[in-house]
């Protein structure tokens, strides 16, 4: 896959969010992009009201760690989890579509499914899956949805 993303995006969080993902963050979306930045910030919890933007933070994040860790080599995986199916579908699945389509270079170089969103060139390899377990879940069946 080429990459034409330039050296400062792929080190900040926030120029990545503005150039790749093109949008402008809130300052407290500002914050949590330095927080993520730093590398002695191994945590970042986010509480607020529903709809200021954690969602659009956590896609931005995903695609970050897509672009920015990747290359011939390195063909980075993760997985998107949530407490419940429609949660994840209706959320964050739902943003990671958002961000993509207000980007074309996203556009160009990921292609989104229900279930997936990957690297158009090496589809097997470089991706993000959404995964999910029941409210009820105990910890082993919690840890089984990432194994």
């Amino acid at each position: 896959m080429e990459r034409d993303v330039d050296l400062e995006i792929a080190r900040g969080t926030a120029a990545f969010a503005r150039e790749c993902c093109r949008y402008e963050p809130d300052q407290w979306q500002l914050d949590v992009f330095r927080d993520y930045d730093d590398p002695a910030k191994q945590r970042i919890a986010m509480q607020a009201c529903a709809g200021p933007g954690k969602t659009r933070v956590l896609a931005t994040l995903g695609y970050k760690f897509l672009v920015c860790y990747g290359g011939p080599d390195a063909h980075p995986n993760g997985y998107a989890l949530s407490i419940s199916g429609d949660n994840l579908k209706d959320n964050l699945w739902k943003e990671m579509a958002v961000v993509r389509n207000a980007s074309p270079f996203l556009q160009a170089a990921f292609e989104w499914t229900s279930e997936k969103v990957f690297a158009k060139d090496h589809p097997d390899t470089w991706w993000i899956k959404a995964r999910s377990y029941s409210k009820s879940a105990d910890p082993e069946t919690q840890g089984n949805a990432l194994s």
